[in-house]
């Protein structure tokens, strides 16, 4: 019998660890075993004990506790930053000649995912200690996470299951997982969106991962979204009671139907998308009374819809009827105001020849005008419809 007296061991990213107290090693011709070696540093602990034997081959488990997952921050996507702990890992694994099996579980303490977004805008989730357990068999890897966020205006559980192919290459994996959402707040997403901001409403998305881990295919289950509210800035309004359905059936098919209210009007949509090859078909329905388009100083507008919004790969048609019951437009100036003369042409890389992105439009609509629609011109009384 032995013992390992000091092991010392360094790195750039894990800094430097060391053990602590002897490890008793056990050498014989038929068997091995290392009892309990553990490294730190400071508060942090990997703990580690193994056997062999000649009959029953390797059996090993490894603990790590109060292991900073900030440390990992070289091996995550730029965009990514982990404000937690390892509370405890926990590895079992097990080999003999032809055969071999591992398995364990992860916990870790309170902390915050944190994501940079293209514009520098920085959103932070706070998150409940998380849990996470896996099972490696072989080849075949599979894991089931399931993180709890919590803060002001982001509160949900993602549930992740993922299963890789071990004797595939890293590049060559095919994912295999589904992804399931559920947020009670998502004020954090407006920070995603352009000019919509004090979101509100729950949240939940089921999702399907797969195709090659270099380009992945995400197939969406269904989304549902109840009780929204939303401020868009642009149009001075604010949608409120929103609830939007998306559900996957067979041959491609995606369900919608929702609906909001703005202002006094209610607004409501039904109909589906077909993913047919590369392009998309789709044939929705959208209805409204006296629905709050625009509530700005010097514009308004409110609209009741009634409309068949039809889509066959890049053609896209409108039909149907619109009634404006009130408007007013007042524009401050138009003094700056200038008229493109007839001759004069613009072109963009959207109008060059050969561009197959060109999208199709025909309408056949009924404009109709309520009793209530205003045009204020600057020097002028007023038109009044």
């Amino acid at each position: 019998q032995e013992q390992i007296q000091t092991l010392k061991i360094s790195t750039s990213t894990l800094g430097e660890w060391q053990n602590r107290a002897p490890a008793k090693l056990t050498i014989s011709a038929d068997s091995t075993v290392l009892q309990e070696l553990c490294i730190s540093q400071h508060y942090m602990n990997i703990c580690q004990i193994s056997s062999w034997d000649k009959t029953q081959g390797w059996k090993m488990q490894t603990k790590v506790s109060q292991f900073p997952l900030s440390l990992l921050s070289d091996y995550l996507p730029k965009p990514l930053a982990l404000a937690s702990s390892i509370n405890q890992l926990v590895v079992n694994i097990q080999s003999d000649r032809k055969n071999w099996s591992a398995s364990g579980s992860l916990s870790t303490n309170n902390g915050q995912v944190t994501y940079t977004t293209a514009n520098q805008d920085i959103i932070t989730f706070a998150h409940n200690p998380s849990v996470a357990k896996f099972n490696w068999n072989n080849s075949l890897l599979k894991a089931d996470f399931n993180l709890t966020l919590v803060d002001g205006s982001a509160v949900g559980l993602i549930d992740m299951p993922l299963k890789f192919n071990t004797a595939t290459p890293w590049l060559e994996q095919k994912l295999n997982m589904d992804l399931n959402i559920n947020l009670e707040k998502i004020g954090e997403l407006s920070s995603l969106i352009p000019f919509v901001s004090d979101t509100e409403g729950e949240l939940s998305v089921s999702m399907h991962i797969g195709g090659p881990l270099t380009q992945p295919q995400i197939t969406l289950k269904n989304l549902n979204l109840k009780n929204g509210t939303t401020r868009l800035s642009k149009q001075g309004i604010t949608p409120k009671r929103i609830n939007l359905s998306l559900i996957a059936k067979q041959n491609n098919r995606l369900m919608i139907n929702g609906n909001l209210n703005s202002g006094g009007g209610l607004l409501s949509m039904n109909g589906f998308i077909d993913q047919i090859g590369n392009s998309y078909g789709s044939q929705i329905t959208i209805e409204g009374d006296e629905v709050q388009a625009i509530s700005l100083k010097n514009q308004h507008l409110t609209l009741s819809p009634k409309l068949s919004l039809n889509v066959e790969g890049n053609d896209i048609s409108v039909s149907g009827s619109m009634h404006i019951p009130s408007a007013r437009f007042a524009p401050k100036d138009l003094s700056t105001a200038k008229v493109v003369s007839s001759d004069e042409i613009i072109v963009s890389e959207k109008t060059q020849r050969g561009n197959t992105n060109v999208f199709s439009y025909t309408s056949n609509l009924d404009v109709s005008l309520g009793d209530n629609v205003t045009f204020k011109i600057p020097g002028t009384i007023g038109i009044a419809i």
